[in-house]
């Protein structure tokens, strides 16, 4: 009877300890403070443009960019309301900074594991991410901005729509129009790929809704358009100069050759790996699910 009662345990695996489960968030908490660190003395214009709004608005009560005028030129109100409170906590806009690039980098590693987990990835796919994205030049340029912020709104969403939580997706989403305006693309294009993704699509508007639409109305009363400046003169340039938005990496190529290949191949080894796992589905292969050979069967639980 024992060894019969044993077999059972040894074929189902256990699922992981709670301790073992803050290893991935406490590790990249860690690693992203150090980053910080390192990049903290060279943070870009932009980012103090914004640390200014964060700072008046914590200080101050006041949103603009110097303290004589009300102005509506910050492109992400969330990323600016999230930064002053943490600057009214921490009575340092840098430090405030810091702080909400840590969180989102472990927000982002949460949703990708709980995102890997559902689709039956291997362990170190969320690890991987994100040490990849913590590495990315590119997003290490825009530090303080809205980018990390946004990355880990997007993830969640990710995870929202696989779980198919109409109103959590809703409210993300209303979020993700207050991080930036033209991330409610991505949350479109995710919402429309679900299988019968029409289904209690109500929920996700309503609630998406309730969460942006104050904001819109507040700035179009109160900063004098619904939409930051921003917004509007990015829509009407078309182009700066030779470069636009199609050529725009041919610039970074040219100036930084080496740092724009270690920016875009991570994107481009995803690309790979999904068309893989595409074509490995329509041979009637598992794609990238858990008994694919890419991953470890009964390596993780969920």
């Amino acid at each position: 009877m024992t060894q019969r009662l044993a077999h059972p345990a040894q074929a189902i695996p256990a699922p992981e300890s709670r301790p073992r489960r803050r290893v991935l968030p406490s590790g990249v908490a860690v690693v992203s403070a150090v980053v910080f660190a390192v990049v903290r003395p060279h943070l870009v214009d932009d980012t103090f443009i914004t640390l200014a709004y964060a700072r008046n608005l914590a200080f101050h009560g006041h949103w603009g960019l110097i303290a004589a005028e009300t102005s509506n030129t910050a492109t992400s109100p969330l990323n600016v309301l999230l930064l002053a409170a943490l600057t009214l906590v921490l009575r340092d806009a840098v430090l405030a900074a810091g702080a909400l690039f840590v969180l989102c980098q472990v927000a982002l590693a949460l949703a990708l594991r709980r995102a890997g987990d559902r689709a039956g990835l291997p362990a170190w796919f969320a690890p991987t991410a994100v040490a990849m994205l913590t590495v990315n030049p590119l997003l290490l340029s825009s530090i303080g901005l809205e980018v990390e912020l946004g990355a880990a709104g997007v993830a969640w969403l990710l995870v929202f729509a696989g779980e198919r939580r109409p109103v959590a997706l809703g409210v993300l989403t209303g979020l993700l129009a207050l991080v930036r305006l033209d991330l409610v693309v991505v949350a479109l294009v995710l919402f429309a790929l679900r299988r019968r993704f029409w289904e209690k699509a109500w929920q996700s508007v309503l609630a998406a809704a309730a969460v942006a639409l104050p904001w819109f109305a507040f700035s179009w009363v109160v900063l004098g358009s619904a939409v930051p400046d921003t917004v509007i003169i990015k829509t009407l340039q078309k182009s700066w100069g030779p470069w636009d938005f199609g050529n725009g990496p041919g610039l970074y190529a040219e100036v930084f050759p080496w740092a724009t290949i270690a920016s875009f191949l991570p994107a481009a080894l995803a690309l790979l790996a999904f068309a893989l796992c595409v074509a490995d589905a329509a041979r009637g292969g598992p794609g990238c699910g858990r008994s694919s050979r890419w991953c470890r069967p009964g390596s993780r639980t969920t």
